[in-house]
This record gives structure tokens, C-alpha cells and sequence, in this order.
């Protein structure tokens, strides 16, 4: 059973696949759990919930079935548009099994999507869910859409890491996926020792 479920965003993804996208992010997250825990890391838990299948399919659900069960231990890893359909998530199940969020390149610190939350409360006012552990942010000062800059004036209980560079690809996925620090909030979230590469 999948421990993180990666939330693609969809822009430039669109011809993209699940498959496709959990080739791109298992490597690049890989590198940057190495790089937060000092060795290679094997066989990790990953599946993607890419939401662009919400638009081809009559489901209203973001996430596959199996990821949308949750259960102890399971963590959301989200980029850019896919961080406000995670925490919209969040918000519609209370009760999902959801000990960690990890975003990346997030535009909820963006007046325009803040302003278009459907509970300007939730995660304002109150903790998002008693269940939900860490919430950890990851961003590059020059990445247009996480340009507002940190989360945690918005959102309460966000742990904003210092700013990421990303160089040229400031808002790409595989860019921040790569970074120390978001290795080392995937890590501090799973459960016991990760498993060297031998």
C-alpha cells in the first residue's frame, strides 16, 4: 500500500499520465530524500493522483479510489494547483487518513485563490485536521504561482522551509521534488528508518 500520494497539477501535464508523472517523481523525490538522509533510499511508497482525470471522467473525486480511502500512515505530497485540490480535500473529508501535506510551488498564499476558498475559516481559523500531523511548504521566491510567499500567515500550523532556488525551472515539479527540503518532510513524516539502497 502506497504510504505518499504525489497531486500533479495539471499545467503543461495535460498529455501526461499517471504512470508517466510517477516515473518523473519517484526518481526526483528519491534524490531529495537522499539528500535529507545522507544515502540512497529504495523502494519508495509512491503513487500519483493525477487530478486531471477529474475533467475526462464523471467522478467528482480528485483521487483514484484507493488513494481516496487514506488509512494510518498516509501522506499527500502536492505541487502547485494539485496543493489547493489536497487541501480541498482535506477540507470535504475530515475524517481521511491524512498524517502529512507536503506542498511545493503552492498558490494558497495568493489572495486571488485564498479569496476563492470555499471556508475562508478552514485552516485560517482552526487547525485543518486533528489528524493531520505536519504540514510543511516548500518554495522558490521566484516561482510565479508560490510568489506571495510564505503560508503560514494563511494557513495555520504550516511549517514554511526557508525558500528553495529552483534556477530556471522555478515552478517545475522535479525541481522542488529534488530539494533537501523536501526529502526531509517526506522523511520526518514516514514511519520508522528508511531503507538504504544496497
Amino acid at each position: 500500500m502506497s504510504l505518499i500520494i504525489g497531486v500533479q497539477g495539471v499545467v503543461f501535464q495535460q498529455q501526461l499520465g499517471r504512470q508517466q508523472l510517477a516515473g518523473h517523481w519517484r526518481p526526483t523525490l528519491g534524490d531529495g530524500m537522499e539528500r535529507a538522509c545522507g544515502h540512497p533510499v529504495r523502494d519508495i511508497p509512491l503513487d500519483i493522483a493525477f487530478y486531471r482525470h477529474v475533467f475526462l471522467a464523471a467522478s467528482g473525486d480528485a483521487l483514484p479510489a484507493k488513494a481516496a480511502q487514506g488509512g494510518a500512515g498516509w501522506r499527500r505530497e502536492a505541487h502547485s494547483q494539485g496543493s489547493v485540490v489536497a487541501f480541498d480535500y482535506l477540507r470535504q473529508h475530515p475524517d481521511a487518513c491524512f498524517e502529512a501535506l507536503v506542498t511545493q510551488g503552492s498558490p494558497l498564499g495568493l489572495r486571488l485563490v485564498w479569496k476563492l476558498m470555499p471556508n475562508l475559516s478552514y485552516g485560517a481559523a482552526f487547525e485543518v485536521s486533528p489528524q493531520l500531523r505536519a504540514r510543511v511548504n516548500v518554495r522558490n521566491e521566484r516561482d510565479p504561482v508560490a510568489c506571495d510567499g510564505p503560508l503560514r500567515p494563511w494557513w495555520l500550523g504550516v511549517r514554511d522551509c526557508p525558500p528553495v532556488d529552483n534556477a530556471r525551472d522555478a515552478h517545475a515539479a522535479t525541481s522542488y521534488l529534488v530539494k533537501q527540503a523536501t526529502g526531509d518532510a517526506v522523511l520526518t513524516a514516514l514511519p520508522g528508518p528508511v531503507q538504504r539502497l544496497s
